[in-house]
């Protein structure tokens, strides 16, 4: 079982210098290229555009997830002006917060090293990274404001629940609930993540403490309190524009969806969360959980070489030499993007290994102060990571969902497990080294793969504020950006005042780039879109409030199942639109036939 220590409160000017230092270059290195210019983040800015203009989420707007994000970045517009670069200005605070509240809790459980590395991790690995082609994966510019603002969100709760554990305050048991109802508002794995640990943590609080009557009730209250107050407060405001009934639809509207259509049924959240290839996977797990016990070699070694003199002072450096050169020298067999597979299993067995420590140690002056928070993350990390159990990566989607378990790992690696070690009669000077060489060589492989992917762009495509600046591929490399730059030329040179177009089936950014509406109030139109909404409704919107234009934009949709919109699904609206919008411009080649990226305008035919 893991024994946590507590560590010093005071500043550490060295953890500060190394976060500092991972932060600026990761920052320097993606410098504007953090968002996609076509794909998913264009909807993180055109909805929050849209709500500062007088839309209601909900009615003007179809969204599906809660209303916290939006409104959050729609208030950011109107107090810093409309743009992403004020977007992002944000979620670099987001970034430095998530980063602070993730030391101080590790910090206090485990010592200064091991936090302030596993906060480089976050850093190097998660807030500024880029892995392949699709940007948005990041927490800069993520595809949903609801998984970052609900990691900090995860994250405030927990400390808040560390903080009543030392000072015994009720006051941030209302703050754990109100992370809770917060979370509430945001996405479902996100939900699933911040109720789950808050009620663990709660319950343990309870468990432990053995409160009295009053105290208990009092307790109850104000996480009760803490948790219903966000939804009210949404449900109050929304419900002045569209009703009580139809604002909890659209608060609680991606439950709604989840269980009321086969969504989550399809090719493309099978594949996300393994279960198209159970067995393959669960085999690929275990095969990468093996790459792991390369760390038990070191600890073997120190184990033989125990008694031999200067092991213990010289043994640490060497093991981190040896370990370092040795994994650089084989830098490319290492299978660097797989080694998240076996997340599930590290973090569900950290978390019981933390319970079960708990349940020894209960009596103990401080244990629930060492360990309930510590257990609360554990299950954030775990719920986290539902949506991919089986195919956990860092890419994707795993820039949020793996991050949580990746640090518990790292930090319980080097916090915790060295202790393990020694308690077996092995000095644990030559893991500890052994680890921290691992962990430093993982950190810097994936930071130079981002590193890489950056420097192939270089296209800057401009939109109407002076703050709205996306980097783009070089148009050698991926054309997209280029084709966007001059669909917005187009654009700014025949449209009138205030005509509105639609772009399918993904690109709601050149929307908002452009500063047009799509009067639909629809904003995405793959395959996922189309089955949570209908495409019937859909066509529907189309007909009622017709956009002047139509904009097709390439777009191969495979990982949803059917590739290309108008020939493998959505028929019916595709057929619509050619019967009613004429080819006005073609730009690049003709979209949705082949491999090469184009962008068709149709302009609306009038009888």
């Amino acid at each position: 079982m893991p024994r946590i220590t507590t560590g010093s409160r005071r500043a550490d000017p060295a953890a500060a210098a190394l976060l500092i230092v991972v932060g600026a270059a990761m920052l320097y290195v993606s410098w504007l290229r953090w968002p996609d210019v076509i794909v998913d983040f264009g909807r993180e800015v055109y909805v929050p555009w849209r709500i500062t203009e007088g839309d209601v989420l909900y009615r003007d707007l179809r969204y599906w997830n809660g209303p916290l994000s939006p409104y959050v970045n729609s208030l950011i517009f109107r107090v810093f002006g409309v743009s992403i670069m004020a977007v992002e200005a944000a979620n670099l605070l987001v970034i430095a917060a998530i980063t602070w509240l993730a030391y101080a809790l590790f910090s206090r459980r485990g010592g200064r090293g091991p936090a302030a590395t596993a906060c480089a991790v976050f850093l190097a690995l998660f807030a500024f990274a880029q892995y392949y082609w699709t940007g948005n994966f990041n927490f800069m510019a993520p595809y949903s404001h609801e998984l970052t603002h609900g990691t900090l969100i995860a994250l405030a709760g927990i400390y808040a629940l560390a903080l009543y554990l030392e000072r015994r305050a009720p006051v941030y048991i209302f703050a754990v609930g109100l992370a809770a109802g917060l979370a509430l508002l945001t996405k479902l794995e996100v939900t699933l993540g911040v109720v789950g640990a808050a009620a663990t943590g709660l319950a343990l609080v309870l468990w432990t403490e053995r409160p009295g009557r009053a105290r208990l009730a009092r307790l109850l209250a104000l996480f009760l309190a803490g948790l219903f107050i966000p939804l009210l407060v949404f449900v109050l405001y929304l419900g002045r524009e569209l009703g009580a009934g139809e604002a909890l639809r659209g608060v609680f509207g991606s439950w709604l969806i989840i269980t009321g259509t086969d969504v989550s049924a399809g090719k493309f959240q099978r594949d996300v969360m393994g279960t198209s290839d159970p067995w393959g996977n669960v085999l690929r797990m275990l095969y990468v959980t093996l790459w792991y016990l390369v760390l038990l070699v070191p600890a073997a070694v120190g184990y033989f070489l125990r008694r031999t003199a200067g092991v213990r002072t010289y043994g640490p450096a060497l093991s981190f030499v040896v370990t370092a050169a040795v994994l650089l020298y084989f830098i490319n067999a290492v299978p660097w993007l797989e080694l998240a597979r076996p997340l599930p299993i590290f973090a569900a067995a950290i978390t019981l290994a933390l319970f079960a420590a708990l349940v020894a140690g209960r009596f103990e002056a401080g244990a629930p102060a060492r360990y309930i928070p510590m257990i609360s993350f554990g299950v954030f990390s775990l719920a986290m990571l539902l949506k991919m159990v089986l195919n956990v990566h860092v890419p994707h989607y795993g820039f949020a969902l793996a991050m949580p378990a990746t640090l518990l790992t790292v930090h319980a690696l080097l916090a915790w497990a060295p202790g393990v070690v020694e308690r077996a009669a092995v000095p644990s000077g030559l893991f500890r080294s052994a680890a921290y060489a691992a962990v430093i060589v993982m950190a810097l492989w994936h930071a130079a793969l981002s590193a890489r992917v950056y420097s192939m762009k270089d296209y800057t495509v401009r939109g109407e504020a002076a703050g709205d600046v996306v980097v783009a591929y070089d148009p050698r490399v991926k054309p997209d950006g280029a084709a966007v730059e001059e669909a917005l030329k187009e654009i700014d040179g025949f449209m009138a005042q205030g005509e509105t177009f639609a772009v399918l089936p993904e690109g709601v950014m050149l929307n908002y780039l452009a500063r047009r509406t799509n009067p639909t109030g629809f904003i995405n139109f793959v395959p996922s879109e189309l089955t949570m909404f209908g495409e019937d409704e859909i066509q529907r919107a189309f007909e009622a409030r017709p956009p002047d234009y139509v904009i097709l934009a390439h777009k191969d949709t495979s990982d949803y199942g059917p590739r290309f919109f108008g020939r493998d699904y959505g028929r019916g609206l595709y057929g619509w639109i050619v019967s009613n919008y004429a080819p006005f411009h073609l730009i690049g080649a003709p979209p949705l036939r082949s491999d090469r990226f184009g962008i068709l305008i149709l302009k609306r035919v009038v009888p």
